[in-house]
């Protein structure tokens, strides 16, 4: 049987290659300190946005135009998407151009 070499001292390469995430873990460590103290704050502009894109929902729907083309005012749950496109400045759907 002949001898293989043995590879040992190749190992410390496995090493570095394990030390080289250590900023990775340092980085998501932080944006979870920063996520877990402000989850108040966040907590309470999740609602407040969420209220405003609702609420603005429920007004466009009650408050469509009154002829018959809905141009996506069908449910308060379509009215949903044109809302939060309106609010997020990304305009309103292509064929709702005469609202």
């Amino acid at each position: 049987c002949g001898s293989l070499p043995t590879l040992t001292h190749l190992r410390i390469f496995r090493l570095f290659r394990i030390l080289k995430t250590r900023p990775f873990v340092v980085a998501l460590d932080a944006l979870y300190r920063v996520f877990y103290y402000n989850r108040q704050v966040l907590l309470v502009a999740l609602n407040v946005c969420l209220f405003l894109i609702v609420k603005s929902a429920v007004l466009l729907y009650y408050l469509r135009p009154p002829d018959n083309t809905s141009n996506g005012f069908d449910s308060i749950l379509g009215t949903l998407y044109i809302s939060i496109l309106l609010l997020t400045g990304q305009g309103g759907p292509q064929d709702s151009t005469n609202m």
